[in-house]
């Protein structure tokens, strides 16, 4: 399975933490996760989407063919809002 991020992101990433050493440990830890099945189904319009706890923060992402899209990181209080 193919684990993937739109470039947004990494903008994410970037406004939540100033050290490289922190995004890499949150995206690892968002790795491992997806791959380990720790997540849920969104509720209502974006069943389409699964949602990943790590810490204080949620990835966003949908399933792709051969594989997974995320599609947000960000603070547990922001993460579902546009």
């Amino acid at each position: 399975m193919t684990i993937s991020a739109k470039e947004s992101v990494r903008k994410d990433l970037d406004d939540l933490f100033d050290k490289s050493e922190d995004r890499l440990r949150v995206w690892s830890a968002i790795v491992k996760a997806i791959e380990a099945g720790k997540y849920e189904h969104l509720k209502g319009n974006l069943r389409m989407f699964y949602r990943v706890r790590v810490s204080n923060y949620r990835a966003v992402f949908t399933r792709i063919t051969g594989g997974v899209l995320v599609t947000r990181i960000a603070d547990r209080k922001d993460a579902y809002k546009e």
